[in-house]
């Protein structure tokens, strides 16, 4: 049987990258297409090398160039995280592995093979890249919709003053830095006013370099269906959130929306849900 190295390769790569964007849509993951394509490249290249490879350890390596581009794609820092990209990376591969195996089943059922001979590999794929490519966005909607929307109490304290908030969290709401690649939670200053005192803080670091330098004063750009704009924003000294009866600290910027007079349907400030995977 004759391999051509240039179509496995971009086989591979396709599938691989639409394996890691469905993965992304269910671990909440911003999308990077550079990484994404980075990642898919080392997975094609991969997929060319081993058809080479004469070992009984080849399943080691498939394991090792899996976790690379899970790091490459989706650039968790914890194991845990790792081990949950990787899990569902893995998964996402088995479920395309299995379209694929049903187009060829039933491509050969049907004696499909026999009439188009050697042209059934492109167009058996072509298939099973516009089956998954579907199948992706049919999960990605119905993900969407079914977003779990909870009521979040948090405590943020900033200058020795503390003040607890409500705040609505949104599983589609991926908000992070992309200078620190922390998790941004955005505050009404309007709905929280009464509690801290916002536009004094914000002046307090536009005059005190030092202070600024302490808090991590930056402004940070958001972009929405309404348009972009851009926040200031600050690492407060403590911020912690309540979950399932406990209170777990946890590292992510404020962001100081100057905008809304109401908050986020009632609540002072929305707090993205990848801050709650504790």
């Amino acid at each position: 049987m004759v391999v051509y190295a240039d179509v496995l390769f971009l086989v591979n790569f396709a599938a691989d990258f639409i394996a890691i964007y469905a993965s992304a849509k269910i671990l909440n993951v911003k999308k990077s297409y550079l990484r994404f394509t980075l990642a898919a490249f080392v997975g094609g290249a991969y997929g060319v090398a081993a058809i080479y490879m004469q070992t009984a350890y080849k399943w080691l390596f498939s394991a090792f160039f899996m976790i690379i581009m899970c790091l490459i794609a989706f650039g968790k820092k914890t194991v845990k995280e790792n081990l949950k990209a990787n899990f569902v990376f893995a998964s996402v591969n088995m479920l395309l592995a299995g379209i694929m195996y049903f187009i060829y089943e039933t491509a050969y059922k049907y004696k499909v093979y026999k009439r188009t001979d050697v042209s059934l590999k492109p167009i058996a794929a072509a298939v099973f890249f516009f089956i998954s490519f579907v199948v992706v966005r049919i999960f990605q909607r119905i993900l969407k919709n079914r977003a779990d929307k909870s009521e979040i109490t948090g405590i943020i304290g900033i200058m020795g003053k503390n003040a607890k908030f409500e705040f609505l969290c949104d599983s589609g709401n991926v908000f992070k830095d992309a200078y620190t690649d922390m998790p941004v939670i955005v505050i009404s200053c309007a709905k929280a006013r009464e509690k801290m005192d916002f536009e004094n803080l914000i002046g307090i670091m536009k005059t005190d370099a030092q202070t600024a330098v302490k808090y991590k004063f930056r402004y940070v750009s958001v972009s929405t269906v309404a348009g972009s704009t851009v926040m200031p924003a600050l690492l407060p000294d403590k911020t912690e959130v309540e979950k399932d009866g406990k209170t777990y600290e946890i590292k992510a910027l404020v962001a100081l929306d100057g905008s809304t007079e109401q908050g986020y349907n009632g609540k002072d400030g929305i707090i993205p849900y990848s801050v709650l995977q504790i």
